[in-house]
């Protein structure tokens, strides 16, 4: 399958896995789907699908206040500190969420989560509605390492 089919196959699943884990009431099915999810599309965070460095974000935070930083970690890991200004959304209930986004399709959003994976599977998901500026920052890990700015 080549590199387009498979991107545009990989969006579709991921938009379908999303809405069904943030539809499933019970946390430990949502981690069945999302796992699976993980598998599936491992290699294109691995291959670097619409990645920006964290230096290029931190630099970009510092100069634009037209910038959007999404968070899609779990509640739980949000309360180990976030990114200053990020909005907080679980990955699962990101398409349910879709209210909480920009309404401009065109905004320059940096998604990230605790390792990277999430946000791009996240990045997926926002291109499938519309978001033609979403990137894969990475992992609040590296950031928080990095010694750049973090808010609790």
């Amino acid at each position: 399958m080549n590199t387009f089919n498979r991107k545009t196959l990989a969006v579709l699943t991921l938009s379908l896995v999303v809405l069904l884990a943030g539809s499933l009431a019970v946390t430990a099915q949502e981690d069945v789907v999302v796992n699976a999810a993980d598998e599936f599309l491992n290699d294109i965070h691995e291959n670097g699908f619409l990645t920006v460095s964290q230096e290029e974000v931190n630099t970009q935070r510092k100069v634009r206040s037209d910038l959007f930083i999404l968070d899609v970690r779990t509640p739980g890991e949000v309360e180990e500190g976030k990114i200053p200004g990020a909005k907080a959304i679980r990955l699962s209930n990101l398409a349910q969420k879709i209210d909480e986004l920009p309404d401009d399709k065109d905004t320059t959003m940096y998604v990230y989560c605790k390792g990277g994976t999430r946000a791009a599977y996240a990045v997926a998901v926002l291109q499938s509605l519309g978001y033609t500026e979403a990137y894969n920052m990475g992992g609040f890990v590296d950031w928080k390492e990095a010694g750049y700015p973090v808010e609790s």
